[in-house]
């Protein structure tokens, strides 16, 4: 999605990548997730920043600690949103 502020002449591409920390998710499902968002990432060069969305009910998983790794290392700007805060 692309939105345009007013007068500024910004624009941000907003893309949702498929989440790959659900419960019941095959690991087939969860490496095949992992390979298309590396593989996204790695064509997009032009990306500057990350939002990365963590359920606080479900926890950070050791499949999150190594995205927070590795976004370090290679785009160095990331946020992480907490999700489902009231539920808790």
């Amino acid at each position: 999605k692309l939105v345009k502020l007013p007068g500024r002449g910004l624009q941000y591409t907003l893309v949702d990548v498929p989440g790959f920390g659900l419960d019941g998710m095959s690991d087939k499902w969860k490496d095949n997730a992992i390979q298309l968002t590396d593989s996204y990432f790695g064509q997009r060069r032009s990306v500057n920043t990350v939002f990365m969305c963590i359920d606080v009910q479900a926890g950070v998983t050791p499949t999150d600690e190594t995205y927070f790794e590795w976004m370090t290392n290679v785009h160095g700007v990331f946020w992480i949103v907490l999700t489902k805060c009231d539920l808790v």
